[in-house]
């Protein structure tokens, strides 16, 4: 992966290298592989259809990448820092076809932290600015024609980091200036509450799993499920959660957790967990179906891990 992550983008691995997040669509997995996210330079899209051979993808021009969802046979990446000015921030499409487009389009965007399509309509959240680089808010971005033009809402004054749809709302995590952290719940987009009875850590991506939304807590030692209806649930954890981008997925049937030691854990209740296997080192975590839970680690032979 570090080679082909050289010759695609000249940029050498660090020690902070690896597939920060990982999509699968169909029978290819999609790994986004990069130095920090938001700290070192370097990005690019690889994929693999057999979980051993590597195929080159799409060289970002940003600072890492971190975050990508799927709808249907697209694939949607957030742009986590260009490279470019902050008069636009960046989101990449890859079409059904194949075919790679970098949208510069978010207004006055640094960060594309979170994005999600409902079908109809493009989300993306994230850390923007006012105008003059340096008066910051969190904002939602709506795009009704793929990504060209965008609707700006302001949620807070810093920046949102994750976005998703659930009971027919749309969801997202957000730190403030003042340090608070806040779920935000909006049944159209444009009126926001923050949700009460849950503080989310902000880096760690929601999820969905059996018809519940499930997040990290920002105490790292206990996740929230909230259900159809809004009922909040507090669940503790034997273990601290990473606290990295992508540290839970579901693949129906378990809830899969990435914890600080790189010990995955795994759940059918939520209540009690058994240890699957650990990677040192290990940032992020895909279940691929057909395949199994991968497992990304970091470092500059950093390599992906089938459980």
């Amino acid at each position: 992966m570090r080679d082909k992550f050289l010759s695609d983008t000249g940029i050498a691995a660090t020690g902070n290298f690896g597939a920060w997040v990982m999509q699968p669509i169909g029978d290819t997995l999609f790994i986004g592989a990069g130095n920090s996210p938001g700290n070192e330079n370097g990005a690019a899209m690889l994929s693999s259809a057999d979980g051993a051979t590597i195929a080159s993808g799409r060289v970002l021009d940003e600072q890492g990448v971190h975050a990508a969802r799927a709808q249907g046979s697209d694939l949607w990446v957030c742009g986590s820092d260009p490279t470019d000015d902050w008069t636009l921030g960046n989101i990449y499409h890859r079409d059904a076809v194949g075919t790679w487009t970098k949208l510069r389009t978010l207004p006055l965007t640094i960060h594309a932290l979170g994005c999600w399509h409902d079908g109809a309509a493009l989300w993306v959240c994230g850390g923007m600015h006012t105008g003059d680089n340096a008066t910051w808010r969190g904002r939602v971005l709506k795009s009704l024609d793929s990504g060209q033009t965008w609707s700006a809402v302001d949620v807070n004054s810093y920046r949102l980091y994750d976005m998703i749809g659930f009971d027919n709302s749309l969801w997202t995590v957000g730190l403030d200036w003042d340090g608070s952290q806040n779920l935000h719940v909006s049944a159209n987009g444009v009126a926001w509450a923050k949700k009460v009875g849950v503080t989310p850590a902000f880096m760690p991506r929601l999820i969905l799993h059996d018809g519940k939304l499930i997040g990290v807590q920002g105490s790292l030692t206990e996740l929230f499920r909230i259900s159809a209806g809004g009922v909040v649930t507090l669940h503790a954890v034997p273990f601290v959660v990473a606290n990295y981008w992508n540290v839970l997925d579901s693949d129906g049937t378990y809830v899969y957790a990435l914890s600080s030691t790189g010990v995955v854990w795994r759940t059918a209740t939520l209540t009690t967990w058994e240890a699957l296997t650990k990677v040192s080192l290990a940032i992020s975590i895909k279940w691929w179906p057909g395949h199994g839970l991968m497992i990304g680690d970091m470092g500059t032979a950093a390599r992906v891990w089938l459980a």
